[in-house]
């Protein structure tokens, strides 16, 4: 299947440490380009060529705008360019940023330069005036170390200001902020006209130099890192991206150490060894790529000193979504390895389940249990064939695993055959690719619920474990014994770093969780179901409430947790009333899939006012406002077991449908459904059957089809999902009720 590679390749990218480099240079003599080949060309709107530059003669219907400057180093930089104004109004002359509208420049009504800042709230006037069809040098630099922001005029500093950029800015809606516009995003534009808006890193307030000086002039004296253009010959039909960087630090001192980074993944490491104390370092890699936008980022190190360097790479899918072609390229593998026989209850609900986790290598570590109730952890190839197994130990149930750079992850739970629930002690065990143990911790539980405050891992959950590239999430339920004597059962949050370890945090709350140490002590009460998503930046949460909040428990939080993205009301979409007394809620997940901008998509089978059970989806934006709309509308079927996965530039949908008969409902047949839906929940590819089997996930359906779907002694639930690998290919795994063997499902190029 053909794959479009788009580079958006920074080519000669060099960055001073101790001087500025010049990141982006657009003269705009005639054309839009940035000259460095850095960036994309202008966006432009109503503008013309005309006195000595780009000319911009409409306050509200004209506008300059660079794409995002994705180098941009936010804690020290300086911005460029030669105006002159045709009209004394007030106005902006630029503004960086375009939600936040970060830092800028703009005229006042009565004749002067002024220096503004978040949104407006920071305004400083300048003692500089203004005159029309006259050329002004304008130049702002910002040094976070100091907060201080200045602004030059001809290379005279006319004003300054301290103020720290607001923390969301720069976090999860840094990508929205890092463009440069002669619009301030709030109605009005400058009128006149721009030439030689010039970019750079590394600007030092205390002595910032001209804009207009040279890259040439500072060179000699910094550390550098310098992208050298790939071969154009590249194949475009793989997701393997060949780098060549030069690193230097002449002059400056020695390499200590390099790190590569893809979407804050390391990927690659030099240490100071490898190296042999030089100043000089040549990086000739290959990075696997994923779908969507690739960050690629360098880290250079003299002692304790950080040079960055990033280059972004899209990788584009193109998939033939129709249903003919995806069942036509869908393969099933039988898992074989030695003599073991995998645990099999006879039943399609299991605790048991087998799982997947793809690696850079476009194979997975697949979780599986075998006959005598080991754990196993399996790698498989590209071709889904063991490479090597690594056991894992007897009476630990195995519920998660999760990929990382060296080996992986895995959630493991005690549990003492005939004992009760209070025995259920939760561990994160890591391991090596070669079958090393790394560390083996445990999170949480108690010996029993005699003292308040007990607790212990509750399996009426589905955990999920998330790797981010710089830490561990474990999200999963629990029982706790409360101050009223009762054990009552909600879900717990962990952040776990490299090591193991806990990361110790501030206490703080939000969006109603109890928010501890390390992650949250207690979140939804009676939390069914759990998933989580990442976007390189946000973590995304989601849980099936049953009593605070009843529906979907929803909270986005920075990766560290440092601090809460803006989500909805109360924390909670698809809010809904009980259904047959106390424990059950008229829904059950699907999976939450986070698609850029602070938003997420979700899926999930509910009834909600219909007559029979539908999947349905939810668009949550980057204000926590919710969109709902169904996928199905069958009054005579049930729809369940709910799976969703990134396919291409569009999302496969997957699910049970069971025809309703209420005479005999043992023998209602049990269809496995796909489709294909864009990111608002268009079919791209309309509902049909798929030639294949999934994993049943947890059921709480009314009383008439419990019985069918699974009697309630097997609601231990399915922690398995679809998987989809860095080329593209979409995988799940399931075991087959009739030959009782793990099936390993691939939907190739």
């Amino acid at each position: 299947m053909k794959k479009l590679l788009s580079l958006l390749t920074f080519l000669s990218i060099t960055y001073f440490s101790v001087a500025q480099s010049l990141i982006a240079h657009y003269p705009m003599k005639q054309g839009y380009e940035d000259v460095t080949g850095n960036h994309k060309r202008l966006v432009v709107k109503n503008v013309s060529f005309k006195n000595g530059g780009l000319s911009s003669r409409d306050k509200i219907e004209s506008s300059i705008s660079t794409a995002p400057i994705y180098q941009l180093d936010l804690d020290q930089f300086g911005i460029g360019v030669q105006v002159k104004t045709l009209k004394q109004a007030e106005m902006p002359v630029f503004i960086l940023g375009k939600s936040c509208r970060m830092i800028g420049v703009s005229l006042t009504q009565d004749g002067f330069f002024a220096l503004t800042g978040n949104n407006g709230t920071i305004f400083s006037k300048s003692s500089k005036s203004y005159q029309l069809d006259k050329w002004y040098n304008v130049y702002v630099s910002y040094d976070k170390s100091s907060e201080k922001a200045i602004l030059y005029i001809n290379k005279k500093k006319v004003t300054e200001v301290s103020f720290a950029f607001e923390t969301a800015c720069t976090n999860q809606w840094k990508d929205d902020n890092l463009d440069i516009s002669s619009h301030d995003y709030n109605g009005y534009s400058f009128v006149g006209v721009w030439k030689n808006l010039k970019v750079y890193n590394g600007a030092n307030s205390s002595r910032a130099p001209s804009p207009f000086q040279t890259q040439n002039q500072t060179a000699k004296a910094g550390a550098s890192i310098t992208w050298i253009k790939p071969d154009e010959k590249v194949s475009t039909t793989k997701n393997h991206y060949p780098i060549e960087v030069d690193v230097q630090t002449e002059g400056v001192g020695a390499l200590s150490g390099i790190r590569i980074y893809r979407n804050k993944r390391l990927i690659q490491s030099y240490t100071k060894t490898q190296l042999k104390n030089q100043s000089y370092f040549k990086i000739k890699k290959t990075i696997v790529l994923h779908q969507g936008d690739n960050k690629i980022e360098i880290h250079a190190f003299i002692g304790n000193r950080d040079i960055k360097s990033v280059q972004v790479v899209n990788y584009h899918v193109a998939h033939n979504v129709s249903s003919n072609d995806i069942n036509g390229k869908l393969k099933e593998t039988t898992f074989q390895y030695k003599n073991y026989i995998p645990f099999y209850e006879g039943k399609r609900y299991t605790k048991h389940s087998a799982m997947l986790s793809p690696t850079e290598d476009n194979g997975s570590y697949m979780g599986w249990t075998d006959a005598q109730g080991v754990a196993h952890v399996s790698k498989l190839n590209s071709k889904d064939q063991v490479t090597k197994d690594i056991i894992l130990g007897k009476n630990r149930v195995l519920y998660s695993v999760e990929s990382d750079e060296t080996g992986f992850v895995a959630l493991l739970v005690n549990e003492k055959k005939g004992t009760k629930r209070d025995m259920h002690w939760a561990y994160l065990v890591k391991y090596r690719a070669n079958g090393t143990k790394v560390f083996d911790k445990k999170l949480f539980g108690d010996n029993s619920f005699t003292n308040e405050g007990d607790r212990a891992f509750d399996d009426w959950s589905t955990p999920r474990v998330l790797y981010t590239g710089q830490h561990y999430y474990v999200f999963c339920g629990i029982s706790r014994k409360w101050n009223d004597g009762i054990v009552h059962q909600g879900d717990i949050l962990f952040l776990i770093d490299k090591q193991g370890n806990k990361v110790e945090k501030r206490p703080s709350r939000f969006n109603g969780q109890h928010y501890n140490t390390n992650g949250w002590s207690w979140g939804t009460s009676h939390s069914f179901q759990q998933r989580i998503a990442f976007d390189g930046n946000v973590v995304y949460l989601i849980a099936k409430g049953d009593a605070y909040p009843r529906g979907i428990a929803y909270t986005r939080v920075l990766d560290n947790l440092q601090a809460s993205v803006p989500s909805t009301k109360g924390g909670c979409v698809l809010k809904m009333s009980g259904a047959l007394g106390k424990n059950h809620v008229p829904f059950t997940l699907g999976d939450v899939e986070a698609v850029g901008n602070n938003s997420s998509i979700i899926t999930f089978a509910g009834q909600k006012g219909r007559k029979s059970y539908d999947v349905g989806f939810i668009f949550v934006n980057a204000q926590g406002k919710e969109k709902l709309r169904w996928l199905t509308n069958t009054s005579k079927v049930d729809e369940s077991n709910v799976y969703m996965t990134p396919y291409g530039d569009h999302y496969l949908v997957a699910w049970m449908a069971v025809q309703l008969n209420s005479r005999n409902p043992a023998n209602a047949r049990t269809k496995f459904m796909a489709a294909v839906i864009d990111v608002d929940g268009n079919f791209v590819q309309k509902p049909f059957e798929i030639n294949s089997q999934f994993q049943g996930r947890k059921i709480v359906h009314e009383n008439r089809w419990s019985k069918f779907h699974s009697p309630i002694k097997y609601y231990h639930h399915v922690t398995n999902d679809f998987v989809t690998y860095p080329n593209g290919e979409v995988g799940w795994v399931y075991s087959d009720p009739q030959t009782a063997q793990i099936k390993i499902v691939r939907i190739k190029q």
